[in-house]
């Protein structure tokens, strides 16, 4: 394994002891490391690998031996996906990068791996490539979310007041956290509902200020808490402390949230997007991200209807089974499409 040394730190004991090799080439090549680049090339040369597989490309150095490159930049395959922006600089700054990315991904790859058949079939249009290029191997549970989950034997929240809706991402504009404010402006005019969302920002971030900021202009602060930045390890802990989990996001190109949800038994609230409706199916319940009405009338169905909750939990419990491989089956399914790539070589 060869990675950058901010990576280095986020690799868990365990997994670098199962490694033969762990070369660490210093921050990441993207920062425009020359040196990394040379690195990397006499890592290749002394190795003599099959194929070359960089997770998430792209990857800012070509390979001599054929190269397999993960690929997840869902904004690149929306053309909508920056639209709202309040920066015009920020959304041209960011449309730049990409360009910049296709241009290394259109260099340095000679085979994709993505993670749904929906960024299958954007990503072949998006660089015009045939579909035999691009293998799909689906998203699974952490490992370590999986071990946190079990060892707090199950459910260990009981229904009650206020209805808790856990908020799992970062903050960036196409996880649409900004909307939420606006839910719960929704929710308090539909009347006295003790509502509470939870999200996981920093207390002292720039993007909790503007959640908070905005709390405040539609007097609803009361709904809205952080629990801080979450670590891995911990974040069964929150899905297991609410009641059904909200996901707003206006592009993914998969996401961790589905099959977390699934695998705690907490109902899934999501973007009527194409990237949901198809690893969600009928495990979830839709709306429309850029209208805070239909986010709360969808929030407030589901708190009023415990049948429902509990039809969307097995049917979760049910697309965690039939579209999500386990992290012991999604090695297989990886390790065989690089087989499948040594053996057909450079296109």
């Amino acid at each position: 394994m060869v990675c950058s040394s901010e990576m280095a730190r986020q690799l868990a004991p365990e997994f670098v002891r199962l490694l033969s090799k762990c070369y660490v080439v210093g921050e990441s090549v993207a920062a425009g490391g020359v040196e990394q680049i040379r690195q990397i090339s006499a890592i290749e040369c002394a190795l003599s690998p099959d194929v070359v597989f960089t997770v998430f490309g792209p990857s800012y150095w070509r390979s001599r031996t054929v190269n397999l490159q993960g690929f997840a930049l869902g904004k690149m395959l929306y053309a909508d996906s920056r639209q709202g922006y309040p920066s015009r600089l920020t959304r041209w700054r960011e449309q730049a990068v990409d360009s910049v990315k296709k241009m290394f991904l259109r260099r340095n790859a000679d085979y994709f791996l993505v993670e749904t058949e929906v960024v299958k079939y954007r990503l072949a249009e998006l660089f015009d490539m045939p579909l035999d290029r691009i293998y799909v191997v689906g998203n699974s549970v952490s490992p370590v979310f999986e071990r946190r989950y079990h060892d707090l034997a199950g459910d260990f929240h009981e229904d009650g007041q206020p209805f808790t809706v856990f908020v799992p991402a970062s903050f960036y504009h196409h996880k649409n956290l900004e909307v939420v404010p606006r839910v719960a402006a929704a929710l308090q005019l539909l009347g006295d509902l003790a509502v509470r969302f939870v999200f996981t920002l920093d207390p002292s971030s720039a993007g909790w200020a503007r959640i908070s900021q905005l709390a405040a202009q539609y007097g609803v602060a009361s709904m809205l808490a952080t629990v801080g930045e979450v670590p891995n390890q911990l974040m069964a802990d929150h899905y297991l402390a609410a009641d059904a989990v909200l996901c707003a996001s206006l592009v993914e190109s998969s996401t961790a949230v589905f099959p977390e949800a699934f695998l705690t038994g907490r109902p899934l609230i999501v973007s009527d997007r194409d990237f949901a409706r198809q690893l969600c199916g009928s495990a979830a319940l839709y709306f429309d991200p850029h209208d805070p009405q239909s986010i709360a009338a969808t929030v407030l169905r589901l708190m009023k209807n415990s049948v429902l909750r509990n039809e969307l939990v097995s049917a979760g419990r049910r697309a965690l089974s039939e579209v999500y491989p386990s992290p012991t089956q999604k090695w297989k399914l990886q390790l065989e499409v690089l087989r499948l790539v040594v053996a057909r070589g450079k296109p």
